[in-house]
């Protein structure tokens, strides 16, 4: 059995978003997949991600947010002397397996060719 190619990644993602509210989103992600050939151009994919989120709502965040926040993931509040927050944590692992049909001249730029994806994705939440 030959895979042609193997790819693992971890992203770290920081978003603020201050200038309409104070709500911050944290979030890793560790993804990986694999790719067997059947031919010059098709190719089975199967792959799979863990993914560790938290968002963060203080006192200046809108009320939605602040909602959202504490009623969603493990929750949990904090009184601060100058600063009260609220963050929330949860957790996601997403299975894929799909096949790939590539029969362009390039990757970028192609004038000859076609390509075509059939991806099936399934989440299984945490908490």
């Amino acid at each position: 059995m030959k895979f042609q190619g193997h790819e693992s990644v971890l992203f770290k993602l920081q978003s603020v978003h201050t200038s309409s509210s104070d709500f911050s989103n944290p979030k890793n992600t560790l993804w990986s997949a694999i790719s067997y050939p059947l031919s010059e151009f098709q190719r089975l994919i199967f792959g799979g991600s863990l993914q560790s989120s938290e968002l963060l709502a203080g006192d200046y965040s809108a009320d939605q947010a602040l909602q959202w926040v504490t009623s969603n993931g493990k929750s949990e509040c904090f009184d601060q002397e100058f600063f009260d927050f609220c963050k929330t944590r949860f957790d996601n692992a997403e299975l894929t397996a799909g096949w790939v049909y590539d029969s362009r001249n390039r990757f970028m730029f192609a004038d000859q060719g076609m390509s075509h994806r059939l991806i099936l994705n399934a989440s299984i939440p945490g908490k």
